[in-house]
């Protein structure tokens, strides 16, 4: 079974909502992009599970 789109669309929301939750805070700059990073191969990871 593969992931439906209504589940795609809405990793996509949260991986959009935690994008912007990172470049809001406080942390240093080199952080943000350690976590963009790590969100970034989270959600293509998540993009290609086949259930």
């Amino acid at each position: 079974m593969y992931l439906t789109n209504e589940a795609k669309q809405e990793a996509y929301e949260y991986f959009i909502e935690v994008k912007k939750m990172i470049f809001d805070s406080e942390m240093p700059e080199a952080c943000k992009n350690a976590l963009y990073h790590s969100v970034d191969n989270i959600f293509s990871s998540c993009e290609k599970i086949n259930f």
